[in-house]
């Protein structure tokens, strides 16, 4: 119903994040689950983070 509209608007990849978020979650259930996988390390936790923060900025 709002692919129409949002095609329209050249809106089409908000839609399709909204979409993604829905599916995978936001940012701050993604870092839960990966605090959860470093088995409540913080501090591994955060070094990942930054790790995945200086590959997104290359």
């Amino acid at each position: 119903m709002t692919a129409p509209k949002a095609k329209e608007l050249y809106a089409e990849q908000h839609l399709d994040f909204a979409g993604t978020m829905i599916e995978q979650g936001n940012e701050a259930d993604l870092q839960r689950a990966l605090c959860k996988d470093l088995n409540g390390d913080l501090r591994a936790l955060e070094k990942e983070l930054a790790r995945k923060t200086l590959d997104f900025s290359v």
